[in-house]
């Protein structure tokens, strides 16, 4: 069975086909149902270890801005999230600003989908899916 990964160099979805690869939640991806864990940056083979190497394409510029100098060179999020109290934050986005207080798939998907400047037409693009699927 395989599963998908998001390239942070190059932006894009690709599938995995490593039976001992992790989840970022701890399992392997090849156990049990992943659908509710968020999308993580895990570079493709064919980029792993690479910068991203247009600076036309934004998408990777955003990124590698994002990861090289931290939320200060992040598009600002507009939610009213920089009104959360520090101690109850639980996470950050790479591609803005944005701090969450509390995390879950659906919350994600919601912040890449209406809030998030910085995020990639892909990403928004699964992000809208997972809206759109039954609960």
């Amino acid at each position: 069975m395989s599963h998908r990964h998001y390239c942070g160099v190059e932006g894009h979805e690709w599938v995995c086909t490593d039976p001992a690869c992790e989840c970022i939640c701890g399992k392997l991806m090849e156990e049990g149902d992943h659908s509710e864990c968020f999308v993580e940056l895990r570079d493709c083979p064919e980029h792993q270890g690479q910068l991203p190497e247009s600076p036309e394409d934004e998408s990777s510029l955003n990124y590698f801005k994002a990861a090289a100098h931290g939320a200060a060179e992040r598009p600002r999020c507009e939610c009213g999230c920089d009104a959360a109290n520090p101690e109850d934050v639980v996470g950050s986005c790479v591609w803005c600003s944005h701090v969450y207080v509390t995390f879950d798939a659906r919350t994600e998907a919601e912040h890449f989908l209406y809030h998030c400047s910085g995020a990639p037409a892909e990403l928004r693009q699964v992000a809208q899916q997972k809206l759109a699927r039954p609960n």
